[in-house]
């Protein structure tokens, strides 16, 4: 499991036709056997409103990611790509995640990692 934090803005820069662009920017760490994996993502997301309350999106994101273990540590560029759907109920928002990660290239944390990953996330958020 991996835990974090999230914080999700609709883009004030960029207007799409009959959808919105929400802007996720994360940071999450994993601590397992000794292996600290943190990582930094940018996701935007294209927000299409299915109804009221229920949104879908897509999107790509690019990160950084960082491996520490017994002494040594290394990171890389990380690029995502991720799907959403999210449900609104006045200021609660929850929703559901699927996001791929894939590491420009391997790192040596000790020895050599693959770090490409999926994660299913769930969500609970305050809309402001």
């Amino acid at each position: 499991s991996m835990s974090g934090i999230e914080l999700a803005i609709d883009c004030p820069l960029v207007k799409a036709p009959d959808a919105t662009i929400r802007q996720q920017i994360s940071y999450a760490q994993r601590d397992d056997n000794g292996l600290k994996l943190t990582s930094f993502e940018l996701n935007p997301h294209y927000m299409i409103e299915i109804s009221p309350t229920v949104q879908i999106g897509f999107g790509p994101g690019f990160g950084y990611l960082t491996a520490e273990s017994n002494g040594m540590d290394d990171s890389a560029i990380t690029l995502q790509a991720g799907a959403s759907v999210h449900y609104q109920q006045g200021a609660i928002t929850a929703g559901l995640e699927m996001r791929h990660q894939w590491a420009t290239t391997d790192l040596e944390a000790g020895t050599e990692l693959d770090v490409d990953n999926a994660r299913f996330m769930a969500k609970v958020g305050y809309h402001f």
